[in-house]
């Protein structure tokens, strides 16, 4: 409790009072009730920045990835994490690991979509399922893997379909790293247990 106060004292102290007051609306409230908030940027047309880094590996299908690599994520994750892996491996998204010493730090994921009506775009990649095991947060990893996403689909995919990522409204380190990658807002949506409630877009 006390953590907690703490927490929100500094807040205020960093961003003010009315700040504080719509963040816990969000987080706390609306998150109970199950209504989301999130912003979506689109990344820019052109990306010819080459991947320096060999921290990540993308997989396309199961059989890639390695035994070593597996027995990793049933221990971190769990048998049916891996299960949901082959599930969505299987369904054109791409499976992509970070890692730090050789260790499974994070993970992420492409995913192929069409025919979505929440967004105004028949057909395009999204950027989600970004996890980074608490212990590795802090090292860029999230940013990092957004450059390497765009890599893969630019270097390996159709790269002439739009590159969707999205975040929570409060989930402020999320929406930073999208801004260094140099997406591009393009609007807002608001939904209630996935069911769309209202979305503004400006392409």
């Amino acid at each position: 409790m006390k953590k907690s106060l703490k927490k929100i004292l500094t807040r205020i102290r960093h961003h003010g009072l009315l700040s504080t007051i719509s963040y816990l609306l969000v987080t706390v409230i609306l998150n109970k009730i199950g209504v989301e908030i999130n912003a979506v940027y689109r990344a820019p047309e052109i990306f010819d920045k080459e991947s320096k880094t060999s921290i990540f590996s993308f997989f396309m299908n199961f059989h890639m990835i390695s035994e070593h690599d597996k027995t990793l994520l049933e221990k971190e994750y769990g048998i049916d994490y891996i299960n949901k892996i082959k599930c969505k491996l299987e369904h054109r998204e791409i499976f992509v690991i970070g890692y730090v010493d050789n260790n499974i730090a994070s993970t992420f994921w492409i995913k192929y979509i069409e025919g979505e009506r929440k967004f105004p775009f028949q057909t395009f990649y999204l950027l989600c399922g970004d996890y980074t095991q608490p212990e590795y947060r802090g090292k860029g990893l999230q940013r990092k893997s957004i450059d390497y996403r765009r890599y893969v689909i630019s270097h390996h995919l159709t790269s002439t379909i739009p590159v969707i990522i999205e975040s929570s409204v409060t989930n402020l380190s999320s929406l930073n790293n999208i801004k260094k990658c140099h997406f591009n807002k393009i609007g807002v949506y608001i939904s209630y247990h996935e069911k769309l409630l209202y979305s503004n877009f400006n392409i």
